[in-house]
């Protein structure tokens, strides 16, 4: 799922100082398997939110990835509706 706003990861590169960081800082949203209450989606800093999310909950699908945290934590708020 990519909007307007959304960025390509192609544009971000692992941080030489620490793998589990992107270069420029990036901040994705992902969605967590099917609860009771519907889906629900997360945000965090990419990659490493990514794995902590797929740890704690088993899975989690990448989708969307931006250079801010507010555009990150908007477009969360408006999935979960």
């Amino acid at each position: 799922m990519m909007t307007n706003n959304t960025l390509d990861e192609s544009i971000f590169s692992e941080d030489p100082g620490n793998p589990n960081w992107t270069k420029p800082k990036s901040w994705g949203v992902w969605e967590l398997p099917i609860n009771p209450l519907g889906k629900k989606f997360r945000i965090g800093n990419n990659p490493i939110r990514g794995k902590e999310l797929v740890n704690e909950f088993g899975s989690a699908k990448f989708i969307a990835l931006f250079n801010n945290r507010e555009a990150a934590e908007e477009h969360a708020a408006k999935l979960n509706f």
